[in-house]
């Protein structure tokens, strides 16, 4: 049974596609690295062979920011439900790819009851390569308006368009404990426990 809270900002079917970016299905995923909210060197591939280890079967990667409310309201669906990733012996790393400091994004998780423990790693991605080799930033074309001669006291005598690229969160990714991406979920929906689970089962038997 889905939480209200997640049936109400997000569609009863989440979004999945094959490839973005440098990422694609059944393909192994991008080098992922950041810092932890100690300002620790961390690095996604590390984080999914020491889970291994613990007996972890994959995890869900989630690309987020504090500044994008869907982010917020995955993580604390996820949070609040984590009794069934737990079970199925799954991890939850969420990459924070916007400047942040640690102090700030501890304090901000704590506000909101989803500082890190062991089934939830936070990484922060300051310079944003995460989200471009994921593909969270999407291209989109925008109608520039030119000025004869580049004059600005001019009127304008064209339009042309121009592609501006736009980070787009929160982006999901299912993969295996040695970082195979099973699934890309470009909009995430109130099946999504379910979708994590029963790929992650499936892909290990």
């Amino acid at each position: 049974m889905y939480a209200p809270s997640i049936a109400k900002a997000f569609p009863a079917r989440s979004t999945q596609v094959e490839e973005k970016g440098f990422t694609s299905v059944e393909s192994p995923l991008p080098w992922i690295s950041g810092w932890n909210l100690n300002g620790q060197a961390k690095n996604v591939k590390d984080l999914l062979s020491s889970k291994a280890k613990q007996g972890f079967k994959g995890a869900y990667l989630v690309q987020c920011a504090t500044w994008e409310p869907k982010c917020e309201e995955i993580l604390k669906f996820i949070n609040r439900q984590r009794g069934q990733l737990i079970e199925a012996e799954i991890n939850v790393i969420a990459i924070f790819t916007e400047n942040i400091s640690g102090e700030s994004l501890s304090k901000w998780l704590a506000e909101r009851e989803l500082s890190p423990h062991e089934h939830l790693s936070i990484i922060i991605d300051r310079y944003h390569r995460s989200a471009i080799r994921t593909g969270a930033f999407e291209e989109h074309k925008q109608v520039q308006a030119v000025s004869e001669a580049n004059d600005p006291n001019t009127h304008i005598t064209e339009q042309l368009p121009a592609k501006i690229k736009r980070l787009r969160l929160p982006l999901g990714l299912i993969v295996t404990s040695d970082g195979t991406v099973l699934s890309i979920i470009s909009q995430a929906g109130a099946d999504l426990l379910k979708i994590i689970t029963q790929t992650i089962r499936y892909a290990g038997e």
